[in-house]
């Protein structure tokens, strides 16, 4: 008797955990987990999130005294859990001032526990982190000078991830815009016409214009995930970005994919669907420059990543209503986001952003030393 082999596609699924179904760990017990090994105590309000269980714990200090409590599923690898406190940790000691959550340390030294109950595999693992104030940009709109505060927090981000080797680093990732030729199958889900015919243009894009480039683009581990909802923000304050969050996707990927994601959540449906981006770029380039190339693939690969979440969910409508329902909250306008995107022609906005990276080379030349 033969065992078929699975086919990519269904390896990416089953390494994302897409279409699984993981039971709500009992506050209870997280209470209990929290107060005996890392001598925390206080009332736990659970936030709403894509497969882990997580909570905010409030203490009788007040917003100072906060946590976060990071429950994750049972369908998760506990390397790639190690994975993301890995990042936490090397791009703290790389760039102190990012505002990241610094993962805190149990009575014994562990940063992670073993809890039981999941319905997967592996063990659920709780993590404590520090608590970061501000609001998720989520639907608003960011001023050209905070969108270039964006994109250099970013860029910074990218640095200080740097130089980070793990060995659970090259892991299959749904959310991955390297593995999206191996999720055209899923067009099949999306039941509205013209969305799948707007969903397949951006796709044909993508391999005709940026799968080609990937090779040879640099690659490091990377947050894999800035957008509007792991940002967060205070308008008040000089530096605008108060935190960044949930490294749930941290991978192996593309440097440029990395700014792609980034540009994906910040496309809009107003008439030029580039404005934020390309002055969220604009920050990203002050820190960080780019190829010619990477712009290349940021052009064809910020709206896959629109295209990539209309495939989830579709796939999560079908499998996972409940999952699904999360994701439409991040996406409610998708449609309307593509059909302005296909008013644009993608040679376009490469030479609008190849104009961005020109200004910045005359800047820099200017700069150098005679």
């Amino acid at each position: 008797m033969t065992t078929e082999t699975p086919s990519l596609l269904d390896r990416v699924l089953a390494a994302s955990a897409v279409g699984t179904r993981e039971r709500s760990v009992d506050p209870d017990l997280v209470a209990a987990i929290v107060r005996d090994e890392f001598g925390l105590a206080g009332t736990l309000q659970r936030i709403a999130t894509e497969k882990d269980d997580t909570f905010v714990l409030g203490r009788a200090g007040g917003a100072e005294g906060r946590q976060l409590v990071k429950v994750s599923s049972s369908y998760e690898d506990p390397l790639t859990v190690d994975l993301q406190s890995v990042a936490l940790d090397h791009a703290a000691a790389h760039d102190p001032t990012l505002p990241l959550p610094r993962l805190r340390r149990a009575r014994h030294g562990a940063t992670m526990i073993a809890v039981g109950g999941g319905c997967g595999p592996h063990p659920r693992l709780l993590r404590v982190l520090s608590y970061l104030e501000g609001e998720p940009i989520g639907q608003r709109t960011p001023t050209p000078d905070q969108a270039r505060l964006l994109g250099s927090s970013l860029a910074r981000l990218s640095l200080a991830l740097r130089g980070l080797e793990h060995r659970g680093a090259d892991r299959l990732l749904i959310w991955d815009l390297q593995n999206l030729a191996q999720l055209r199958p899923l067009l099949t889900y999306v039941d509205r016409p013209e969305l799948r015919t707007l969903v397949e243009r951006v796709l044909d894009i993508f391999d005709s214009d940026v799968a080609p480039l990937l090779p040879s683009a640099e690659h490091q581990v990377l947050h894999g995930d800035f957008n509007r909802f792991n940002v967060l923000v205070d308008g008040a304050a000089p530096q605008y970005v108060t935190g960044i969050i949930d490294f749930g996707d941290v991978t192996r990927t593309a440097v440029a994919l990395d700014l792609a994601v980034a540009a994906g959540s910040f496309l809009t449906a107003q008439e030029d669907p580039w404005r934020d981006v390309l002055a969220l770029v604009d920050g990203y380039l002050e820190v960080r420059p780019l190829t010619e190339a990477d712009l290349d693939i940021v052009a064809g690969a910020a709206p896959a990543r629109v295209a990539l979440r209309v495939l989830v969910t579709a796939y999560q409508r079908a499998t996972d209503p409940e999952r699904a329902a999360y994701l439409r909250s991040h996406g409610h306008d998708d449609l309307a986001r593509l059909r302005a995107l296909a008013r644009i022609e993608p040679n376009g906005i490469r030479h609008r952003l190849q104009r961005l990276m020109e200004r910045h080379r005359t800047v820099l030349r200017r700069n150098e030393p005679q």
